[in-house]
Order: C-alpha cells, then sequence, then structure tokens
C-alpha cells in the first residue's frame, strides 16, 4: 500500500478528531456559560422583584418655618406600606442635618410621656406646655410649649432612631422625631428622614427648615 496515501488518511482521520474534540469542547464552554448567564439573570430579576414589591413610603410636611434659631420641633410623618407583605421592625432614622447658609447644632432627641430621656432611658429633661422656660419646643399642632434640658449634653442626648414597629401591608403608621436646632444664620436647613424594615423595604424624605 501506497506509503503516501496513509499517510493522508490518518492525517485527514487526527484532524477530524481535533476538530471533534474543539467542537465539543466549545459546546460544553458554550453551555456552561449560557447556564451561568441565565441563573445570574434570573438572581438579578429576582433581587430587583423584590425590590420592587417590597416598598415603603413617607409622607410629611414637607417645610417648617420658624422665626427663632434656636429651638426643638416635633416632625410627625407617616409611613405607608406599599409592597406586598407585612412589615416587621421598621425603624425611622434622622439620617443628616444640613444648613445650607452658615453652620448648624442639631440634636435627635427622644421624648416619652412628656419627659426628655437619655440614650440609656434615663430623664434628661421636661416638656411644660404652656411656655414658662425652656426651649421652645414645636409640636406638630403648632402648640409652643419649653423644654427643659442642656443642650451641652449631646453625647448622652443624641439618638436619631426612632423604633416604628410592625406596619400591615396597605396600612401606614405614624412616627415622630424631635429635633433641636440651633442655627448660626437664618436660610434653609435640610433634614434627611430614612425608613427601613426588616425585609428590605426602605424610604427617604427630605424635609425643609426654613428659619427666617
Amino acid at each position: 500500500m501506497n506509503s503516501k496515501g496513509v499517510s493522508q488518511i490518518v492525517s485527514a482521520v487526527l484532524l477530524v478528531a481535533v476538530a471533534t474534540v474543539a467542537a465539543t469542547g466549545y459546546y460544553l464552554w458554550f453551555t456552561g456559560l449560557q447556564t451561568s448567564t441565565q441563573t445570574e439573570i434570573g438572581e438579578n430579576l429576582k433581587k430587583s422583584t423584590l425590590r420592587h414589591l417590597n416598598e415603603l413610603s413617607i409622607h410629611a410636611i414637607p417645610a417648617y418655618y420658624f422665626s427663632d434659631r434656636r429651638f426643638v420641633q416635633e416632625i410627625a410623618v407617616e409611613l405607608e406600606n406599599l409592597g406586598v407583605c407585612d412589615y416587621e421592625g421598621v425603624q425611622m432614622k434622622v439620617m443628616s442635618v444640613e444648613a445650607l447658609n452658615g453652620s448648624v447644632e442639631w440634636i435627635a432627641l427622644q421624648l416619652q410621656d412628656g419627659d426628655l430621656l437619655d440614650i440609656n432611658g434615663g430623664k434628661a429633661g421636661s416638656v411644660e406646655c404652656p411656655k414658662n422656660s425652656g426651649i421652645p419646643f414645636y409640636r406638630k399642632d403648632g402648640t409652643i410649649c419649653g423644654l427643659n434640658f442642656d443642650p451641652s449634653s449631646r453625647e448622652l442626648l443624641h439618638n436619631p432612631t426612632y423604633p416604628v414597629g410592625r406596619i400591615s401591608k396597605g396600612e401606614g403608621k405614624e412616627a415622630r422625631a424631635y429635633l433641636f436646632i440651633n442655627s448660626s444664620a437664618p436660610g434653609d436647613i435640610l433634614i434627611r428622614i430614612y425608613a427601613y424594615s426588616k425585609e428590605g423595604a426602605e424610604a427617604q424624605k427630605l424635609i425643609r427648615f426654613v428659619i427666617k
């Protein structure tokens, strides 16, 4: 038999074998890549859907107006559950307070039954209505009271997180925050409110204090 012909046959067989192995490897690689991509897309879609379903909304008065530079304001907001399940362990937090003109000192306070509480739950001051003494304290209904406390004790008083609790699907719940403001100049102050639940629902709201 012609050795040249045998050599050509062997070469052809080897080429077919190499092509088959390469095609098989490409198929396995492409299949694995497709599966990985589909899995990643599925996970991202699932996360996106959960974020879409976990909806929380904050309703509040957008702006407050003051003639004082040093005061305490009660901020009342309505947290509404727009998701598809009940939300547990909802909390509200004052994230930031920023003056657009000059500077501002601020303390997020905790009040309960007319008493100001420190971070350990001890009494640190009291509300007096109507106001005879203390720092002006504006309630949500417009009543002006006095809050007697020492603003220099910021480390013992500053507690910006307010527990709200459970909010059923399709329902709302009121939450309140109390802010001590000491502004250096008239102008706008921006307060960023953040609310969140254990399920991952969250919302933010920007409230404006206007000091004349």
